[in-house]
């Protein structure tokens, strides 16, 4: 009989809540040492009791499923991790506001295995009705971040749909008392990738510099996605035949690569063969 099962025979009905954190800090001290099957054992019996004694504690439910999923992708068995935080979500939304931290949490880690498994409109599903949430609460600033999400998710079904959104995001970012830099950053970069996806090398630089210079606001020179832009600054001017502006970028950029040797290795190759 395992240490967790004595202990419960102990505990009388209205300690249920310290059985319920008794397993649960057993299977997260075997997640941590990477003994997964021990920790499904633990939240299984765990399920168990809780069946045993009749309890209905929605929030206890979608802490259980979530942790189960986590084990689940820790073993790289995404389905039943899909399965499994879809639970979780449902039962936390039975006990917590759409916009908790916690059923947040747990929202953007079954998107991320939608988009995995390119199931994107199960994804958008999720976002929009988080959207709708911040809408609802009028929070402008957490409902630009979903519409960019949204049109970050739009890069794997239309990049037109998805500049159209991130425009949008931009615009509506734009209205904030006080601009993140780190969001404004965030939503430029991801036109200028679109863009560059699109073949609009012209464009995709001025978009490049524009968040080049909202990063420079938040960041050092030599953080890596200063160095990152640099780097693609210069080789879209190369293949725009913009050599001088090529030049002026990666140069800038190479000595700052030091700390990442595969984009200073990169940077380097360019600068000899299409440059120097």
């Amino acid at each position: 009989m395992s240490q967790v099962a004595s202990f419960v025979k102990k505990i009388e009905n209205n300690h249920l809540e310290m059985i319920i954190d008794t397993y649960l800090d057993y299977a997260y001290l075997e997640m941590e040492y990477g003994q997964e099957s021990n920790a499904r054992m633990e939240l299984a019996k765990l399920l168990a009791v809780l069946d045993n004694h009749e309890y209905r504690d929605p929030y206890t439910y979608g802490t259980i499923f979530s942790s189960l999923a986590r084990v689940s992708l820790m073993e790289e068995n995404i389905e039943n991790g899909m399965k499994q935080y879809e639970k979780a979500v449902n039962y936390f939304r039975e006990s917590l506001t759409e916009t908790h931290p916690v059923l947040l949490s747990t929202i953007y880690e079954l998107s991320d295995i939608y988009i995995k498994i390119e199931d994107y409109q199960s994804a958008l599903k999720l976002h929009k009705q988080l959207m709708e949430a911040y809408q609802m609460n009028n929070n402008k600033r957490l409902e630009a971040r979903e519409l960019l999400k949204i049109g970050e998710i739009h890069f794997y079904i239309d990049l037109k749909e998805a500049r159209k959104i991130i425009t949008d995001a931009i615009k509506l970012m734009a209205k904030l008392p006080e601009e993140n830099p780190l969001d404004m950053s965030k939503a430029v970069l991801m036109l200028a990738e679109i863009d560059e996806n699109m073949g609009n090398f012209p464009r995709a630089i001025n978009y490049y510099k524009q968040a080049l210079n909202e990063l420079l606001k938040i960041y050092e020179e030599s953080h890596f996605m200063i160095v990152y832009i640099y780097s693609k600054i210069g080789t879209i001017s190369i293949r725009t035949f913009k050599l001088d502006q090529a030049k002026e970028y990666l140069e800038r950029g190479l000595p700052l690569s030091n700390a990442f040797p595969k984009n200073s290795h990169a940077i380097s190759i360019r600068i000899r063969k299409n440059i120097l």
